[in-house]
């Protein structure tokens, strides 16, 4: 640290840069703004910048370029006047990262901070944006499916082998199958997707199964089934839960 430096607080985090973007990348927050991951680590609070230390890298700003700390469930947003605004997404419900959120906040502001919990989450249900056709009925689809899907995945790795043709046989409402790969040596978390004969469709995209595979450890209510296709013939699958 530097001089006249002293540290506050520390956290776990995984470090999010907010982007506006022409083309899909990342979480998708409205308009051309997108929520890109950046790394994994350990977050330091200290009176005068934001660091992270993580395996393969590291990541800092500091705080007078903060307008606005902005508390949320899963995690605080940093708005920022220069350089991109940062999200540390991190659990605050525990002790450690609400004492982050906390302290940043009052270090940034100046002003009294109330010690409430937030409710709202800052990062949208839906995670995988796509340009999608609009969705057409189907007498495959059930009571379920009738509702709108909490998630909607984009399907990636669909060009491998025969998946194409699978692909296209499919019906919007068909069922689908999600399928943890803990074993997958590429990537542990990893989610393959099969239509109801079990052949392999494809895999949601990386930084979708990171998130969404303790999910589907978790969850005994999860359903799956076609959403609709994009005008280039990619698989949107629905998720109600």
């Amino acid at each position: 640290m530097a001089a006249n430096e002293s540290a506050l607080a520390m956290a776990d985090v995984t470090w999010f840069e907010i982007a506006t973007l022409k083309r899909p990348a990342g979480i998708p927050l409205g308009g051309d703004n997108y929520l890109k991951e950046i790394g994994t680590g350990t977050a330091y609070l200290t009176t005068k910048q934001v660091s992270m230390i993580g395996d393969l890298q590291s990541k800092k700003f500091v705080l007078n370029s903060v307008q606005r700390v902005t508390r949320y469930a899963d995690g605080i947003l940093f708005n920022r006047s220069s350089g991109k605004s940062v999200f540390l997404k991190t659990p605050m419900l525990s002790e450690r990262s609400a004492r982050f959120g906390l302290v940043a906040e009052y270090t940034c502001s100046g002003e009294p901070v109330l010690g409430v919990s937030p409710s709202s989450n800052f990062i949208p249900n839906i995670v995988d944006a796509e340009v999608i056709e609009p969705m057409t009925t189907h007498p495959n689809r059930n009571r379920n499916a009738n509702s709108d899907p909490r998630y909607t995945f984009r399907v990636v790795g669909d060009f491998v082998g025969n998946r194409e043709s699978h692909i296209r046989r499919l019906r919007v409402g068909d069922q689908i199958w999600l399928v943890k790969e803990p074993s997958n040596v590429h990537d542990p978390h990893a989610v393959a997707v099969f239509d109801v004969t079990r052949n392999q469709l494809g895999y949601l995209k990386r930084d979708v199964a990171s998130w969404f595979s303790p999910l589907l450890g978790r969850k005994t209510n999860i359903e799956a089934r076609v959403h609709c296709f994009t005008s280039e013939g990619a698989l949107i699958v629905g998720v109600y839960c």
